[in-house]
């Protein structure tokens, strides 16, 4: 499954800022997009089967409110989960995982992915926490999640010289780098401008 961004839901500057160095044009794609993107999948329901010392009962499970948080150099994922028992125990818990973001060069695209979320299922008996199971839900966020990077077919503008005699500039962006950073994704490039 491919998710395709159609509508841009990023900011392009020029000129801005970077920790390491000042780029020429710099797309940000912030950590709310993300995960506004997924809350439109909507809440994923599944069910599980468990059994153990503690249990023997299927388990109904359903994950709200995903995101996806974006830290220097790392990407995370995290969902409020609401279970419950066939026999009627009620559990609220946290899916954790891991996010990757690629870089694709020759698509000119930035690729999202969910590699791995699951969560635990547990509860306390006399202070002591008590494992009963681990649910991998990696498989209901197997698409990625692809959005434009900067522009690379270069831009050629006109412009009128003072003496009268047009001249062809040819405007390209080279050198694009992806970045992770808190709270957004970051691909600068540098612009490179070539005349007739």
């Amino acid at each position: 499954m491919m998710f395709m961004a159609s509508t841009p839901v990023f900011a392009q500057t020029a000129a801005a800022k970077s920790p390491l160095q000042t780029y020429d044009s710099v797309i940000t794609i912030h950590q709310n997009a993300l995960s506004r993107f997924l809350t439109i999948l909507g809440p994923i329901t599944g069910t599980a089967n468990i059994k153990n010392t503690w249990i023997d009962s299927d388990v109904t499970w359903t994950v709200k409110n995903p995101k996806i948080i974006l830290k220097k150099e790392s990407a995370l994922f995290s969902a409020d989960v609401s279970a419950v028992t066939k026999s009627g125990l009620h559990y609220n818990t946290v899916a954790k995982g891991e996010v990757g973001i690629s870089y694709n060069v020759t698509e000119n695209s930035i690729l999202v992915k969910v590699k791995k979320a699951s969560f635990e299922l547990s509860f306390n008996l006399l202070g002591n926490k008590i494992h009963l199971s681990d649910i991998d839900i990696t498989k209901y966020y197997n698409g990625d999640m692809e959005f434009p990077a900067p522009q690379t077919v270069p831009t050629v503008m006109k412009v009128m010289l003072p003496d009268g005699t047009p001249k062809q500039i040819t405007v390209q962006s080279i050198k694009r780098k992806l970045a992770i950073e808190p709270e957004c994704i970051v691909i600068s490039a540098e612009l490179d401008f070539t005349g007739k």
